[in-house]
């Protein structure tokens, strides 16, 4: 009797108990810097964007979503752009306007590895010495990784547009 009541102790326990699940240890982060000390005048100014997974697992293709804004309205976001300058790829842009540009990224970011591209803002309509302030914020599709540090989640760079 005192089998029976132990099998189905163990049976029920293995039903109703919670399962215990493995913590994805991922830590994703954004950062977003100048280029270049300032932007010219009437020209192309670029930043950098830096998306790293500081953490050992690797973050699913299709989670990142980094939208890079700029609220001057005399500077334009016109492109995004891997770092040697060819067309972007890995990303697929989800929403584009004069002030703001939102990304997917569509290839998984494994543990201690970093993506970085280049947004490139018209400054036509800039004054000469003005201040161009971009955010970076890095969103989610879906929810949120385990393991995200919301404080790494917004980058900002302010640039100076040159004489």
């Amino acid at each position: 009797m005192k089998k029976i009541v132990l099998f189905f102790a163990v049976l029920l326990g293995g039903i109703f108990l919670p399962k215990a699940q493995a913590q994805l240890l991922t830590e994703p982060q954004i950062n977003i810097s100048a280029v270049t000390d300032s932007f010219p005048a009437n020209g192309i100014g670029i930043v950098m964007i830096q998306i790293c997974n500081l953490g050992s697992d690797t973050i699913p293709a299709g989670k990142l979503r980094p939208q890079i804004s700029v609220p001057v309205a005399s500077v334009h976001i016109i492109s995004a752009t891997n770092t040697d300058g060819s067309a972007l790829d890995g990303f697929k842009i989800q929403s584009q306007t004069k002030g703001d540009i939102r990304l997917l990224y569509e290839k998984p970011l494994p543990g201690d590895g970093c993506v970085s591209f280049y947004v490139n803002a018209s400054t036509e309509a800039a004054k000469p010495g003005s201040l161009s302030m971009f955010g970076a914020t890095l969103g989610f599709q879906g929810p949120q990784p385990m393991g995200n540090k919301p404080a790494n989640d917004n980058g900002v760079a302010t640039i100076r547009v040159g004489n």
